[in-house]
C-alpha cells in the first residue's frame, strides 16, 4: 500500500513539472472575415502568415494550431507550416526559415464545415522571441477555396494587426494590409524547478518505507 501511494505521489509530481505552457493565443474574438489564399487579384498567395511576439519563457514548441475557413466546393488539401526570423532593418518582411516545414496531410473539408481546426505537432522547434509563421496550401481537390480565420488580437503574446504578411508564387514575401490576426496558438511544455525541499522530502520518504520493510523482515 505504501509503495503504491508512493509511485502515485511520484506521477503527480511529474505531471506536475511537465505542463503546457501557452506562449502564443489568439483564438477568442473571431472577427468573421478572413484572407482568402486566391485573394482579390486572382494570383493565390503561395503562403499566408503573421509577424508574433511570444509569451511565458518556454521557446521549445510543440504545439501549433490554425483556422482555415472553406470558402467554396469541397474535398481535400495539405496544410504546411513554417517558421521564419523577422526580417532585418532595411530589408524584406521575413528572413531565414527556421527548422523544418510541418506538414498535415489531406485534411478533408466538407460544404458543411463552417471552419477547420489544424494542429501541428512541430516537435519541440525552438523558437525566438519574434518570430513569423506561415501557411501553406497546397494538392488542393479541384474546386476546392480556402481563406484563414482572422482574429481580433491575442490574449497573449503581441502581434501587430495592420499588416499579415504573404508569399506570391514567385517567392516574394510582402505585407498584406490587414485591420486583425491571424488565428493561431502555440504552446511549448514547460519543465518548472523543484522546491528546494520537495526533492529531499520524496528521498526521506523513500527510506523510511526501505526502513519500515527491513524491521518488519528482521521482526519475522
Amino acid at each position: 500500500m505504501i509503495f503504491r501511494l508512493i509511485v502515485f505521489s511520484l506521477t503527480v509530481f511529474v505531471a506536475e513539472q511537465l505542463r503546457a505552457e501557452i506562449i502564443y493565443s489568439n483564438t477568442t474574438t473571431d472577427t468573421n472575415t478572413g484572407i482568402n489564399f486566391d485573394n482579390a487579384f486572382g494570383v493565390p498567395f503561395a503562403e499566408v502568415g503573421d509577424q508574433i511576439s511570444l509569451a511565458g519563457t518556454g521557446r521549445a514548441a510543440q504545439v501549433a494550431s490554425v483556422q482555415v475557413i472553406p470558402i467554396s466546393g469541397e474535398g481535400f488539401f495539405d496544410a504546411t507550416l513554417r517558421f521564419y526570423d523577422v526580417g532585418a532593418s532595411g530589408g524584406g518582411p521575413v528572413g531565414t526559415q527556421i527548422g523544418e516545414s510541418f506538414t498535415v496531410r489531406t485534411v478533408q473539408v466538407l460544404s458543411t464545415d463552417g471552419f477547420q481546426n489544424i494542429d501541428f505537432a512541430i516537435n519541440g522547434i525552438v523558437l525566438p522571441d519574434d518570430v513569423t509563421f506561415t501557411l501553406a496550401i497546397s494538392n488542393l481537390t479541384s474546386g476546392l477555396s480556402l481563406g484563414l480565420s482572422l482574429f481580433s488580437g491575442p490574449t497573449i503574446g503581441r502581434s501587430d494587426n495592420l499588416f499579415l504578411i504573404t508569399k506570391n508564387s514567385a517567392g516574394t514575401f510582402a505585407q498584406e494590409a490587414s485591420t486583425a490576426n491571424l488565428y493561431f496558438s502555440l504552446s511549448t511544455t514547460a519543465t518548472s524547478v523543484p522546491e528546494p525541499l520537495t526533492l529531499p522530502i520524496i528521498a526521506i520518504g523513500f527510506a523510511a518505507t526501505a526502513l519500515a520493510k527491513r524491521r518488519r523482515f528482521s521482526a519475522a
